[in-house]
């Protein structure tokens, strides 16, 4: 489905043109089940189940475009201070242009928190303790919301603070605000008993639109099964075959950077990944990411 096939369903030429923009020429398949099938653009609340990077976050975002420029008011609720930062980045370099107020709340973000509570807002971006707080000062907040968007919503499953966002998801259902409900997850059980406790119907989708392959690498040999079709096959990966754990994770990286791949090692502790990224550093003779260190100093 083509980016410009959305005007048919109301969105306005000046969203789709910016969305356009930031590289949204073709929906993916689950962005536009959303839209065709879900009604995503009519005000109906829905549950996206879905694998990271299937596009399931695009989805939370055109709701709230669309209903911020409908003239209503939206709230997105993400789990950590950091993703309510980035979110709040992008959404105001975006949609600020487009006349949008976009403010953001966490424990330690505090200056548009008299805003959201006198909804002097558009779009909101709230961690989410930092709702129930706002919540608790101020029930009434919610009056003229026309979207909550909570992100990351599997958190319902973790042991410390999955019991507060139960609460919080709560209090939202028992508000009686007739607003749309997105919620945005990863794979999680139990999502059609959750969909009905929402109010929202549920959409899974388990595909990726980039296939990954998933393996143990052994003496140079790559044996894998893929995502989507669960086919299996073995590749040679370049690097060292012998050695230390981080030796051989560290070379293969290294191998795939020489003919432009990215690569991303994940470790067990911080000890790990900077002794990691030291040696990484030094036996690397390849150009400094001049973008990814200046973005850094702005942290």
């Amino acid at each position: 489905m083509h980016i410009n096939d959305l005007s048919k369903y109301g969105v306005s030429g000046s969203l789709i043109d910016l969305w356009r923009a930031c590289g949204h020429e073709r929906l993916l398949p689950i962005q536009q089940i959303a839209v065709q099938r879900y009604n995503l653009f009519g005000g109906e609340s829905i549950l996206v189940s879905a694998p990271t990077s299937s596009g399931k976050t695009f989805i939370g975002e055109m709701a709230t475009a669309n209903v911020m420029t409908g003239g209503g008011k939206a709230i997105y609720l993400v789990p950590l201070k950091a993703l309510a930062t980035e979110k709040f980045e992008t959404f105001r370099e975006r949609y600020a242009p487009q006349g949008a107020r976009v403010v953001v709340s966490t424990r330690d973000y505090r200056e548009y928190d008299e805003a959201i509570e006198n909804q002097a807002y558009d779009i909101a971006v709230v961690v989410y303790e930092k709702m129930q707080q706002l919540l608790t000062r101020k029930a009434r907040m919610l009056h003229g919301v026309g979207l909550v968007v909570a992100d990351e919503i599997q958190m319902l499953a973790d042991p410390e603070r999955g019991a507060d966002l139960e609460v919080l998801l709560t209090r939202l259902r028992l508000s009686q605000v007739p607003f749309q409900f997105v919620g945005l997850s990863a794979v999680l059980r139990n999502n059609d008993l959750l969909s009905r406790w929402l109010g929202a119907r549920f959409l899974e989708h388990y595909e990726r639109p980039v296939e990954l392959r998933r393996g143990i690498l052994f003496e140079g040999e790559f044996a894998y099964q893929t995502y989507n079709s669960r086919s299996q096959g073995t590749e040679p990966l370049p690097g060292a075959a012998e050695g230390p754990a981080w030796k051989i994770m560290m070379s293969t990286a290294l191998a795939l950077a020489a003919q432009g791949e990215q690569s991303l090692i994940f470790l067990s502790d911080k000890n790990s990944t900077r002794n990691m990224a030291s040696r990484a550093a030094e036996e690397f003779s390849g150009a400094p990411a001049v973008e990814a260190i200046e973005d850094l100093r702005t942290l």
